[in-house]
């Protein structure tokens, strides 16, 4: 079985931080993309930018988002892989910030055709903390490496939460179900 979502390019030096306990607090917002109705299409996000020459295109047009395409094709992974949770399909996905965002960034996910999770890396968590802060990188797009994770086709929406405010990015997930 296969699920893949379609990146672009994949971060180096960076990593995503996993949310333990609750840093992310006061960045959590109330989730601005609704449910769908049923038999909806799924609203796929379009809008794109190129930051910078060493960064592929970013999905969402906010100063962070996956570098990726719109749509996520997922595999199932087999017990012969790395992978510790292997109920979830993965998917790698980078992610990017703006190099004038110096707060912390949270991403979530849920999925908006129907009940069903979105989640992160291995073993699979709910949220992601990108943290600009603790990346030494000079200049440009910081980039960070995660997995997306998911156990059915569908539409899904990623939140990413910052200090000024938020913004929504939504893919179709297709591939197996796990």
């Amino acid at each position: 079985m296969r699920l893949t979502l379609v990146v672009l390019a994949l971060a180096v030096g960076c990593t995503a931080v996993p949310v333990e306990g609750d840093p992310a607090a006061g960045l959590r917002r109330a989730w601005e993309q609704p449910m769908l109705a049923p038999g909806a299409t799924c609203p796929v996000s379009t809008t794109t930018a190129t930051p910078d020459p060493d960064t592929a295109p970013v999905l969402g047009g906010g100063p962070a988002g996956p570098i990726t395409s719109a749509r996520v094709e997922y595999y199932a992974p087999s017990e012969g892989n790395l992978l510790k949770t292997l109920d979830w399909g993965a998917q790698k996905v980078a992610w990017a910030v703006d190099p004038t965002v110096t707060e912390p960034v949270l991403v979530r996910g849920r999925r908006i055709d129907a009940p069903g999770r979105l989640g992160f890396d291995d073993p699979v968590v709910r949220e992601l903390l990108l943290d600009p802060v603790t990346d030494a990188s000079p200049g440009g797009w910081r980039q960070y490496p995660s997995l997306t994770r998911v156990r059915a086709p569908g539409c899904y929406a990623y939140q990413v939460d910052l200090s000024l405010g938020s913004h929504t990015i939504v893919v179709r997930a297709v591939g197996p179900v796990v």
